[in-house]
C-alpha cells in the first residue's frame, strides 16, 4: 500500500518513562479479550465513517460480513486476536472505549490496530490501546508492527506518541 507506511514498536517507554510510568498520567483502562457480547461494539466503531476512511477500505461492513469476520475472529484457530479497552472508572460499570486488534504474522511479528469510540477521541483513549495492545504482543512473544494511512495524521501521532518508529 503506497498510501501507508509501517511503524515498529521500538521500545517499551516514551520520552524515557517506562510504559507503567504513562498510564500514571494518562487514561488508564482495562485491556479484556473480545468475547460473543462486544460484537455490536466492534460494529459500531468497524462502521464508523472517520474509521471508514482512515482505513482505507470503500465501505463499512455490512451486518452479514461483520458477523462472520466477528466469528472468525473469535476461532481459537484464528490468527486475530481482539481486544476491548474499557475505561476503568468503577468495578461493575467500564464502558468499552476502544478495540485493540492483533494480527499474528511470520516469526512472531505481528500487526496492531487500534479504533476508539468517536465520543472518546482526542482524550488519550488511543494511545492507551497502543500502549496496552503493545505490552500484550511483548508480553507474548510477539512483534509489533502498525501500518498507518499517511493521511490519518491522528492514528500516526498516536503510534509515534506510544513508542512506535517509522520504518
Amino acid at each position: 500500500d503506497r498510501d501507508a507506511r509501517w511503524l515498529r514498536a521500538d521500545r517499551l517507554s516514551v520520552g524515557g518513562r517506562a510504559m507503567t510510568d504513562v498510564f500514571t498520567t494518562e487514561p488508564v483502562g482495562r485491556l479484556r479479550p473480545a468475547t460473543a457480547v462486544d460484537e455490536a461494539f466492534f460494529l459500531v466503531l468497524r462502521s464508523d465513517q472517520a474509521t471508514v476512511a482512515a482505513s482505507g477500505v470503500q465501505q463499512a461492513p455490512s451486518r452479514t460480513e461483520h458477523a462472520a469476520w466477528f466469528a472468525d475472529c473469535l476461532d481459537p484457530a484464528s490468527d486475530r486476536h481482539l481486544f476491548v479497552l474499557e475505561d476503568g472508572i468503577g468495578v461493575g460499570s467500564e464502558r468499552p472505549v476502544a478495540t485493540v486488534r492483533i494480527d499474528d504474522g511470520y516469526a512472531g511479528l505481528c500487526e496492531l490496530s487500534v479504533t476508539v469510540a468517536s465520543d472518546r477521541r482526542g482524550q488519550g483513549w488511543g494511545r492507551a490501546a497502543v500502549l496496552a495492545g503493545t505490552a500484550w504482543a511483548r508480553g507474548n512473544e510477539r512483534y509489533p508492527w502498525a501500518r498507518v494511512r499517511t493521511e490519518n495524521v491522528a492514528s500516526m501521532r498516536t503510534f509515534l506518541g506510544a513508542g512506535y518508529v517509522r520504518t
